[in-house]
């Protein structure tokens, strides 16, 4: 279960990075540089961009204006749209940094080798005739 206000990495107590909104991914400072800097950019001007439309929304004086107009649906969409860019900018930012938080992501490529190496040595140590059957054999 993770704490609101914490981190979402396992193991991490850091406070959620301030600088971004409530809708986004909840990473500490040091994990959401682990995202690349476009990503966080993107996320930031999506995240600015949907509140720019919740306020519109919000003003009573521009959301009339926008139905005395006959832009209702459109605007609706608009903000469909904007909501819809934000979750794959938060998507992006939290596959980065979940990706750069395992722990095999933090492995030099040599440590990576041979743990490979070694799996494959186990697999090898079982003759075939003494490994399950697959399903459809």
């Amino acid at each position: 279960m993770r704490v609101p206000g914490r981190c979402r990495i396992v193991g991490c107590a850091g406070r959620i990075a301030p600088d971004f909104p409530a809708q986004t991914p909840g990473f500490c400072p040091a994990h959401l540089q682990l995202a690349s800097a476009s990503s966080r950019t993107l996320l930031q001007s999506a995240a600015k961009r949907l509140l720019n439309l919740q306020q519109s929304w919000d003003d009573e004086t521009r959301f009339n204006a926008v139905v005395a107009r006959g832009r209702y649906l459109a605007f609706c969409m608009l903000l469909q749209a904007a909501h819809d860019r934000l979750d794959r900018a938060s998507a992006r930012v939290a596959e980065e940094v979940l990706a750069a938080a395992r722990p095999s992501a933090r492995l030099r490529p040599v440590e990576i080798a041979a743990r490979d190496e070694g799996k494959r040595s186990e697999a090898a140590a079982f003759p075939a005739s003494s490994r399950r059957p697959s399903n459809g054999d």
